[in-house]
């Protein structure tokens, strides 16, 4: 995923990131997201253990 979430607006972001962590944990699936926006990559890496 190439900075899906790059054109949203704050709160869409927000809501899809959640959505994201939701299916990557009931899917356990590799997802390979990348993004420049630092605060996305840690709340997204660290969202599921």
């Amino acid at each position: 995923m190439d900075e899906p979430f790059s054109a949203l607006d704050h709160q869409t972001r927000e809501l899809m990131q959640e959505l994201l962590l939701g299916i990557w944990e009931a899917q356990a699936k590799t997802v390979l997201f990348v993004t420049h926006d630092i605060d996305e990559a840690v709340f997204i890496g660290s969202g599921w253990s």
